[in-house]
């Protein structure tokens, strides 16, 4: 099973459904709610990606680009891995030996806990009455404004580490919440920390390279033209066909790369997703 490999999984996700139960009750969707309007898809994918839906928790399964991401799934990358979920109104990277549960994911709530690991959390837009956060085994961190904000969980779980290169982040403590700033970052050591070690600088690595490529990827689209920044997939319009002007319509988007006798729906394959 996945999770073993990396000593977390969903052992960690129990103990914080139980250490944590109030808290998470806030996000949890009823299944007779309105469907939301948002989802996430993965759109990079280097290594293994493993996914247990919400009605499968235990049932992990190797899965590849373009697969949908919703509220309830558990994530984890290999050791070798990383992975990128684009949910429209940013993008989640995770690093190899990182798990995360995706605990809401709708038009108004990003709410993820990261068992274990690193994750990249670039949020582009966040409007008035939208909520980011982001639960660890230790503290729970807000994400205030958009930004781009690295999360890394030590494998025992007793120590977080926020780093804030672009936007505010308040992590919670036993005393209270601890602001980290642009170029800061917070250390989080312990299971009832009463203080955070809040220093200015950070470290980069090669996933934090990664991380600024695919931000490149995604600013340098000529498909915002056209459609909105939060249209989850935009970016990968540019590489598989071009926009034409059409009398009847304005601007369209024909696809370029594609076989002879391609059809929408003749490849591929369909997929169970959550209430869907």
């Amino acid at each position: 099973a996945p999770p073993t490999r990396g000593g977390a999984g969903v052992e960690a996700i129990d103990a914080l459904r139980h250490a944590r139960q109030l808290r998470l009750h806030v996000f949890h969707v009823p299944a007779c709610s309105v469907l939301p309007g948002r989802v996430g898809r993965v759109a990079d994918l280097a290594g293994e990606l493993f996914l247990s839906a919400r009605e499968r928790a235990t049932d992990w399964t190797g899965v590849g680009v373009n697969t949908t991401i919703t509220t309830g799934d558990n994530l984890w990358v290999a050791g070798d891995g990383r992975a990128e979920i684009d949910y429209g109104g940013g993008q989640l990277r995770l690093a190899g030996d990182t798990n995360v549960h995706v605990a809401r994911l709708d038009d108004r709530i990003l709410a993820l806990f990261v068992a274990q690991g690193r994750v990249i959390v670039r949020v582009r837009v966040l409007d008035a009455g939208e909520t980011a956060l982001v639960d660890t085994p230790n503290t729970q961190v807000t994400l205030t404004r958009p930004g781009l904000y690295r999360i890394e969980v030590a494998q025992d779980r007793s120590r977080t580490d926020v780093v804030v290169r672009q936007g505010e982040a308040l992590v919670q403590l036993a005393a209270g919440a601890q602001q980290v700033l642009p170029g800061q970052t917070a250390a989080v050591i312990g299971a009832e920390a009463v203080s955070a070690d809040v220093r200015t600088g950070y470290w980069v690595d090669g996933f934090d390279t990664w991380s600024a490529d695919r931000d490149r990827h995604y600013e340098r689209s000529r498909s915002t033209s056209y459609v909105s920044r939060q249209m989850v997939g935009y970016a990968d319009l540019d590489e598989f066909g071009d926009w034409q002007s059409v009398p009847e319509y304005g601007a369209v988007w024909f696809p370029t790369k594609v076989t002879a006798g391609w059809a929408p729906y003749r490849f591929g394959r369909w997929s169970w997703v959550g209430g869907w």
